[in-house]
């Protein structure tokens, strides 16, 4: 089983159009297909701007989990497979089967441990199925690699200043090297020794400095120990978000960061990247399979890595683009 997840830097960024272009190019292939989100998608009006949005449809024998209220108008459109409800769920989600064409809306858990619990129950349903995942970059959990197999990006080009820099900060991680080996096996070890509480881990070479549980930019004892340590070319593990209060202490250090995965740097502006010594590493690589771009202005200006496909669903012509 694979999943396969779609996120974008903005509203209107285009994801819900790219998760239909993509489940259109896998319905025409026979592949067994379900659809889940996390949180709420499909809605016809943006709840937030009151502005028309794109509608998921859903095509006869593909799959689907969503929230009961959502299949009160659509009686004999779909077959029930199954119920994900209490006590493992917070609320029940209906597990389907559509038999003819119509627009859903989509909901989903937020956590990821519901989502784990839906993907091992679906395995269970069937090994070969593929779950197109509408996810969202503020769940840090998206780029864990139980959760998703590879991440289709939507991105917002536009003159606009805030939305070109959510965009480029949701490439920049892109860049980072993946955490040495080495390393990368001391932190295994030890997220599995502190059970998943771990939030930040200070290590040289082979010593841990400090193991802390508190989220870091609150965490006074890692700030300590960083900065006792500045001159060293230690590595400092985060599972939590990349603060602008972390990074106005590290960025005088010649500390290694590894963060987690690319959500938790979101942050930082590219500028002040480039001017702290600050070396940065992935401890989950993102698989980036595809970005799509929403272009609201010819004045682009994104650094984009390369061996990516990059596509404009919005032009007549959405054949691979570089910008």
């Amino acid at each position: 089983m694979k999943t396969l997840a779609f996120i974008g830097s903005d509203k209107n960024a285009g994801k819900t159009t790219a998760l239909n272009y993509v489940y259109r190019q896998h319905q025409r292939t026979a592949n067994v297909l379900c659809l889940l989100s996390i949180g709420i998608n499909g809605e016809s009006v943006d709840s937030y701007e009151g502005s028309e949005k794109p509608q998921i449809t859903i095509f006869p024998d593909s799959f689907f989990v969503t929230a009961a209220d959502h299949l009160a108008s659509h009686p004999g459109k779909y077959a029930t497979c199954g119920i994900f409800g209490r006590p493992s769920f917070k609320k029940n989600w209906i597990f389907a089967k559509a038999l003819t064409s119509f627009n859903i809306v989509l909901e989903g858990p937020n956590e990821a441990s519901e989502i784990l619990l839906i993907k091992k129950e679906l395995h269970q349903y069937n090994h070969k199925m593929i779950i197109l995942l509408d996810g969202s970059i503020d769940r840090q959990f998206i780029a864990n690699p139980k959760i998703t197999d590879g991440i289709y990006f939507s991105l917002l080009i536009s003159e606009r200043t805030t939305q070109l820099k959510k965009a480029q900060n949701l490439l920049d991680p892109l860049t980072f090297l993946a955490c040495p080996e080495n390393t990368k096996e001391i932190i295994a070890k030890e997220i599995g020794r502190h059970n998943g509480s771990l939030k930040s881990l200070l290590i040289d070479g082979q010593n841990i400095l400090h193991a802390g549980k508190l989220a870091p930019f609150l965490d006074e004892e890692l700030r300590s120990m960083a900065l006792e340590n500045a001159s060293e070319k230690l590595f400092l593990y985060l599972d939590g978000a990349f603060t602008k209060t972390l990074f106005s202490y590290l960025k005088a250090t010649q500390i290694n960061v590894v963060i987690d995965n690319f959500t938790q740097y979101q942050m930082i502006s590219t500028s002040e990247q480039q001017e702290s010594s600050l070396r940065f590493y992935l401890y989950n690589p993102v698989n980036v399979l595809a970005i799509f771009l929403n272009q609201e202005s010819k004045m682009i200006n994104l650094k984009i890595p390369p061996n990516i496909p990059v596509y404009n669903l919005f032009q007549e012509d959405c054949n691979e683009v570089r910008i």
